[in-house]
């Protein structure tokens, strides 16, 4: 095939690319989940969010880490599979706490740009 070697590649970065980003977000959010859980019992932590986030970030990644070099891929799935099922069964308890107006809804699938500073970039 010509340019085999050459597609094959770009399709292994866009794939690696897309798994890096998609894992960076699921740690995000992840990171926010345990820190807002740490927020509700000790209030203390609230006025340093930022770096209580990055520093539960940084143990996540850590434990994560160690998790994959002993070898153990059935483990990491089933860690990774626990963090997006509490995302998960966060967002259906939001569904049935937070209920926003039909109103507010269709208003929300009509395209638009936002009149705030910086909505038109």
């Amino acid at each position: 095939m010509k340019f085999g070697k050459l597609i094959a590649l770009s399709v292994i970065i866009g794939v690696v690319f897309g798994q890096w980003n998609s894992i960076i977000g699921i740690l995000g959010i992840s990171s926010n989940i345990i820190y807002e859980l740490i927020a509700l019992y000790f209030p203390d932590v609230a006025p340093h969010k930022y770096g209580v986030v990055i520093a539960i970030a940084a143990i996540v990644i850590s434990i994560m880490y160690a998790i994959l070099l002993s070898g153990k891929y059935s483990l990491f799935e089933k860690v990774l599979i626990f963090f997006v099922s509490c995302m998960g069964i966060s967002f259906v308890i939001s569904l049935f706490f937070i209920h926003p107006l039909p109103s507010e809804t269709i208003a929300g699938l009509v395209p638009s740009i936002p009149e705030v500073k910086g909505g038109k970039l």
